[in-house]
C-alpha cells in the first residue's frame, strides 16, 4: 500500500483514506506541504498556495480536478483531492502505452505515443476544462501531460493548480477574451508560449492564448511522445529561451507535421501553436467553440462528452495506483510525513506554529463531501459484471467529479464550511490514514 502517486511543486502527494466521520471509508490524494519548506521559500511559496486553495474553491467541472478539503496540522498544510488512480497522461504516452490506445504505427516500429482516437477523446476533455475555465477568468499556466491524470473510469482531469491566475475582475460580458493581466514566469519550460516569455523578459503581460499553446504542445506529445521544440532547460534567461522558441517557428519550419500526424490532428496541432497569439485558435472571443469546431473534434458532442466511453478504463481496484513509476513505489511514507510539535524541545516560546497567521481561515470543507460514495467503484464493477460490459470498455459514469454519489440537491458557494479551532482540525486530521507518498522536488 506504500507507493508513490505523484507529487507538486513544494510538497508531497499521498494517498489517504478516511477512516471516519464525513466520507469515512473513501480513499483521498493528499497534498502535504511542510510549513518549514514555505517559511524557506518566502511568502510567495506560500501565497501561491492560497491562490490554488482559492481558484479551486470556485471551480466545479467533470474536467477539473475536485478539492473536497484543506485543513492543517502545526508542522503541514494538506489540501485533499478525489484519488485518481488511472494515472497521468505522461505515465501513459511516455511509459506503458495500453494496447487500446496506443498509437499503431508508431508502435509497429517500437516507438510510443497514443492514437488519434485517444488524443481526440482525452484532448476534448481537456478543452472542456480550458473553456470552463477561461469563461470564469482562470488561467491554468501549466497544461502539461503530467498535469492530465485519468480517472478509475478513464476519463481526464486536469490538476496542478499551483501556477493558475484568477482574473476574473478582467473578463467581459462576451467571456473568453484574451484578458492580458498575467506577468509571473510560470509553468514549464518546454509548454511555454512566446508571448509568456517575451512578456516576462519585457515586464509585459500575457493572456489565456498561454493555455492553449501549451494545449497544441501536449497534443503533439500525446500522439508521438516526443517535443514539438528544443529549448535549452539551463538557460536561465527568459529572453535567451523566447529567441530560441522564436527561430524554431513556424512549426512547419522545424516539424513535417503532414508525415507525424492525420490531416485533421495536424491541422489542429497548427493553429493552436500559431506564433501571433492574435491568430493562435482559442484566443479569440469565446476561442473555445472556435477550437472545439475543428475538423479533428468533429466526432465529438461535448455536450455529452462525460457520457462517452472512454478509450481506455484503468484496471484498479479502491485505494490501489498501479500507474505509476517503480521508484515511486519503493517510497516510504513514514520517511516524508512529519509533524514536528512548536516550540521544539527545550526551546521557549508563545509560537505554536510558524505559519499560523499566514494561513489563518486556509481550512476548508466541500459540500460534496457529504455525498461521496466509497462503494462507487464496486457498484458500477457489480453493474458492468451483469451487463458484461468491462476490459476494454465501461458504462456511463455512475458518479462524476462534479456530481456525486447518492443524489440530492447541493450548492457550492465556494468557500465551505471547516474546523474552527485547533483541537478540532487535529482531530479532522486525525481521521485519515496517510498510506502512500511521493517526494517533492
Amino acid at each position: 500500500m506504500e507507493h508513490v502517486i505523484g507529487q507538486g511543486s513544494f510538497g508531497i502527494v499521498v494517498s489517504a483514506y478516511k477512516k471516519e466521520g464525513l466520507a469515512a471509508g473513501t480513499y483521498f490524494a493528499v497534498k502535504v506541504t511542510d510549513k518549514r519548506v514555505l517559511a524557506d521559500k518566502s511568502y510567495k511559496a506560500s501565497n501561491l498556495l492560497w491562490a490554488e486553495r482559492n481558484v479551486l474553491a470556485q471551480l466545479d467541472h467533470p474536467s477539473v480536478g475536485r478539492m473536497l478539503a484543506t485543513f492543517q496540522t502545526q508542522s503541514n498544510i494538506f489540501m485533499a483531492f478525489d484519488l485518481y488512480s488511472g494515472g497521468s497522461l505522461f505515465y501513459h504516452v511516455h511509459r506503458r502505452t495500453a494496447p487500446e490506445i496506443a498509437n499503431s504505427d508508431r508502435l509497429a516500429v517500437g516507438l510510443h505515443g497514443l492514437s488519434d482516437e485517444a488524443v481526440r477523446f482525452y484532448g476534448a476533455e481537456v478543452v472542456a476544462g480550458l473553456s470552463y475555465m477561461h469563461q470564469r477568468g482562470i488561467m491554468h499556466r501549466d497544461i502539461k501531460t503530467e498535469n492530465i491524470v485519468l480517472d478509475w473510469q478513464g476519463h481526464a482531469k486536469i490538476i496542478d493548480f499551483g501556477c493558475s491566475k484568477d482574473l476574473r475582475d478582467n473578463i467581459d460580458a462576451s467571456h473568453e477574451r484574451d484578458f492580458r493581466r498575467a506577468h509571473t514566469l510560470c509553468g514549464t519550460l518546454e509548454q511555454l508560449s512566446p508571448e509568456l516569455l517575451s512578456a516576462v523578459a519585457r515586464g509585459a503581460a500575457y493572456g489565456k492564448s498561454s493555455d492553449w499553446w501549451a494545449l497544441g504542445i501536449m497534443l503533439f506529445e500525446m500522439s508521438t511522445a516526443t517535443m514539438p521544440f528544443t529549448l535549452d532547460r539551463s538557460e536561465r534567461d527568459p529572453g535567451a529561451n523566447e529567441h530560441q522558441l522564436r527561430e524554431q517557428l513556424p512549426l512547419s519550419k522545424s516539424q513535417d507535421v503532414s508525415s507525424l500526424f492525420s490531416s485533421d490532428l495536424a491541422e489542429l496541432i497548427s493553429a493552436l501553436l500559431v506564433e501571433d497569439q492574435t491568430k493562435r485558435a482559442g484566443s479569440q472571443r469565446r476561442g473555445s467553440e472556435r477550437v472545439k469546431s475543428y475538423a479533428f473534434f468533429a466526432p465529438i458532442n461535448f455536450d455529452r462528452l462525460q457520457s462517452r466511453v472512454p478509450p481506455f478504463v484503468p484496471v484498479v481496484t479502491a485505494g490501489q495506483c498501479p500507474y505509476v513509476g517503480k521508484k515511486y513505489k519503493a517510497m516510504d511514507v513514514n520517511e516524508c510525513v512529519h509533524e514536528q510539535k512548536y516550540p521544539p524541545k527545550g526551546r521557549k516560546s508563545k509560537a505554536t506554529d510558524p505559519l499560523s497567521k499566514i494561513f489563518d481561515g486556509f481550512d476548508f470543507v466541500n459540500p460534496d463531501m457529504e455525498f461521496l460514495d466509497p462503494n462507487a467503484m464496486e457498484i458500477a464493477g457489480d453493474a458492468n459484471a451483469r451487463t458484461g460490459v468491462g476490459g476494454g470498455g465501461a458504462t456511463t459514469a455512475t458518479t462524476s467529479s462534479s456530481s456525486a454519489a447518492g443524489g440530492g440537491s447541493k450548492t457550492r458557494s465556494g468557500l465551505g464550511s471547516s474546523p474552527d479551532t485547533v483541537d478540532q482540525v487535529e482531530g479532522w486530521f486525525g481521521t485519515w490514514d496517510i498510506m502512500k507518498v511521493a517526494c517533492a522536488n
